[in-house]
């Protein structure tokens, strides 16, 4: 046998070769890599950890997004709401000063007509104890005026003046029970004195039972006592009511002005 081996040695040697080969590779199959094993179950460990990690950061991902947006959406809807707020406080000016140029203009339109010299002043306040006994207007004596002016618009008689200061002065208004104006009917040219009562209506005084007098007429100031020009509109009558004892007419006046809606009037000057 060892003949044999000696005679046929590279065979051999080529044989013994090819048999350790063939055990190398079966115990390399058979064996795996300890560090492969432990890498496979470290990453069947990780993967849920990796997984739900991912999952979360997506999540906060979108929320931060959507805060953004949401930032981004409130800015914006401020801005929008800013916009309105100007264009509403545009638009209510606009509205205003086409209300005030339309006042105005019936009120200067009869300024250019009168005869009368007069002040334009605005209404910059009301008596806070008795809103329907005075007002405040904003010129003084800065501006010629002076106490005891008639104050009038293009409607009728609103008063006069009681008291002044260098930028502003009070005016007592015809409602006022310390108001007296000498009046006549237009119609008839019958006298009498016309006094505030704080209500709707003034009283017209001392017209004498039998007055030819009626529901409707015009009553105007005479212009005795100096304060009130002849000829300014005082108000209608609106009821009479006739006393078989008394001397005169209980007259009841409705007034030319609408005293709740003043905002500018006209000083008269003093001739």
């Amino acid at each position: 046998m060892v003949k044999l081996l000696v005679r046929y040695k590279p065979i051999s040697t080529l044989f013994g070769l090819l048999v350790a080969s063939f055990i190398l590779l079966s115990v390399q199959t058979k064996a795996p890599n300890p560090t492969a094993l432990l890498e496979k179950y470290a990453l069947v460990g990780i993967y849920p950890l990796q997984l739900a990690i991912s999952q979360a950061m997506d999540k906060i991902h979108l929320v931060w997004k959507k805060y953004i947006y949401l930032v981004n959406l409130e800015e914006e809807n401020a801005r929008l709401r800013e916009q309105v707020r100007i264009l509403q406080r545009e638009k209510n000016e606009y509205v205003e000063n086409a209300l005030a140029y339309e006042r105005l203009k019936n009120t200067l339109n009869w300024a250019d007509v009168t005869s009368l010299s007069t002040i334009l002043a605005r209404v910059i306040g009301r008596d806070s104890t008795n809103w329907a006994s005075s007002i405040l207007i904003d010129k003084g004596s800065n501006h010629n005026i002076e106490p005891n002016l008639a104050v009038i618009t293009h409607e009728g008689i609103v008063g006069y003046t009681l008291s002044v200061s260098p930028r502003a002065s009070k005016v007592l208004l015809a409602t006022d029970p310390n108001c007296s104006i000498a009046a006549i009917i237009q119609r008839t040219r019958d006298q009498g004195v016309v006094q505030g009562q704080l209500t709707n209506y003034y009283k017209m005084k001392y017209l004498v039972q039998g007055a030819d007098v009626i529901e409707g007429d015009m009553v105007i100031s005479s212009g005795l006592g100096g304060v009130f020009p002849k000829g300014l509109v005082i108000g209608k009558i609106a009821r009479i009511n006739k006393k078989s004892d008394g001397l005169f007419l209980d007259v009841d006046i409705e007034p030319s002005v609408n005293f709740s809606k003043l905002e500018e009037v006209f000083v008269v000057k003093n001739k």
